[in-house]
């Protein structure tokens, strides 16, 4: 099966375009031209935006942790200055 009849099964599957780009190995411009005009149902859609949500709060909690990290180490960095 050659790569555009893989990437129009994923799609159908309900994977997003960057999953299908990484399965497959293919640049993303190219899963998307292939494949945009694949319509997802209802369910699908909900799944995947759903995922890029949990991603999404993944990131903020990671990134909020490293500024807590940054913020403790300035302050003991100070505390020993100021002694």
């Amino acid at each position: 099966m050659d790569e555009i009849k893989k990437s129009v099964l994923l799609r159908k599957r309900g994977k997003s375009f960057r999953d299908i780009s990484r399965i497959l190995g293919i640049p993303l411009s190219t899963v998307f031209l292939w494949t945009k005009k694949i319509r997802l149902s209802e369910e699908q859609q909900q799944r995947l935006k759903e995922r890029s949500l949990k991603i999404l709060q993944r990131s903020r909690i990671k990134a909020q942790k490293v500024r807590r990290e940054n913020y403790v180490k300035i302050v003991n960095e100070n505390l020993l200055l100021g002694e």
